[in-house]
């Protein structure tokens, strides 16, 4: 499990002395399906209403002392926390069965370019997981690292900084064990953090991400367990690489490749079938795991979820692989 093997191959060091701004609880029922610019051909979406939401307005003072009634279990709300001169929000959602006096771990989960925190959490199913999710929400709905973004170098990576420095003032986070999952956009950004922010992040998952050059660029060299998930007929992030906004994007074997270099891979690597259609690779002998599902006749979509219309996709399929690689189980069903 990533989680673990993190546990084995480094020390974490924190970065102190963050200040963390006004952050005000503003918890309604947050869902709007935003431009799905990003997942054309991968069919409509019908996703269903998020988790239960309470109404509570808090603060957290600029030391980071906590002031609020945060988000208990079971609960899903909407926050917005100031960072690097501007006010932003994401969702936190806590799983139902959370005790305070247990380390839980922590998952970021990034939406594709055109999207929003709320369609991200409807269509993952990620809730499901012991963990805290977390479904921040882009500027103009995007991602540093693509050439669309619109948010200064490093801002985005910044507000991710911030999230984690608050939610350790509220919750017993698991600091070993805390994670990032994106789509498109967003999981070209996840790949981003984990190139450099490897200190904070245990791994990362990414889901018909969109490798473009600013993505790896000053990685740290330090490296990070890696699940990468792409369909082979991906139109819009082609699997092996193209042009998008007049900008080249690398293929899935070429960040593979960088990928196993990177974890000091020297194995090899297996196939295994693990349904109809999906292939996994596993490579060997690395500091930290990495992971390849190949899904043949893929789209541009999160596999197994409402939006992936393909019979031979088993329901919720991409959720339940990467919660598996990171280690994480699921919430009991009742």
């Amino acid at each position: 499990m990533a989680g673990e093997k993190k546990r084995l191959s480094r020390v974490v060091a924190l970065l102190g002395g963050i200040v963390i701004g006004l952050a005000v609880v503003m918890i309604a029922l947050y869902y709007d399906t935003g431009n799905h610019s990003e997942q054309s051909g991968s069919g409509d979406l019908h996703a269903t209403a998020p988790a239960t939401r309470t109404a509570t307005t808090s603060i957290v003072s600029p030391e980071g002392t906590p002031a609020f009634k945060s988000p208990g279990a079971g609960e899903s709300a909407t926050i917005q926390l100031a960072s690097a001169g501007r006010t932003r929000q994401f969702i936190l959602s806590v799983p139902r069965n959370f005790y305070p006096g247990r380390r839980i771990p922590v998952i970021f989960a990034f939406h594709g370019y055109g999207e929003n925190a709320a369609l991200m959490e409807t269509y993952t199913h990620l809730d499901d997981a012991q963990a805290l999710i977390v479904y921040p929400d882009g500027i103009r709905q995007s991602w540093e690292g693509a050439p669309y973004s619109v948010t200064n170098k490093g801002k985005d990576r910044q507000f991710v900084h911030d999230i984690l420095a608050a939610l350790k003032t509220v919750y017993p986070v698991d600091t070993e064990r805390v994670f990032a999952a994106g789509f498109s956009n967003g999981g070209g950004f996840a790949a981003m953090i984990g190139c450099q922010m490897p200190d904070l992040f245990a791994g990362v998952a990414l889901v018909s991400a969109a490798y473009y050059p600013a993505v790896h660029e000053n990685c740290s060299g330090e490296p990070v367990a890696l699940l990468d998930i792409h369909g082979t007929e991906d139109p819009v992030v082609k699997y092996d690489g193209g042009t998008r906004h007049g900008t080249r994007y690398d293929s899935v074997p070429a960040v593979l490749e960088k990928a196993s270099r990177r974890n000091h891979c020297v194995g090899g690597s297996q196939f295994y079938r693990i349904n109809r259609s999906a292939v996994r690779q596993d490579w060997y002998g690395c500091e930290l795991p990495l992971s390849h599902i190949r899904v043949g006749e893929g789209v541009h979509a999160w596999p197994g979820a409402p939006n992936d219309k393909r019979e031979h996709v088993p329901k919720n399929m991409a959720t339940d692989e990467i919660l598996r690689f990171f280690g994480i189980a699921k919430v009991p069903a009742r």
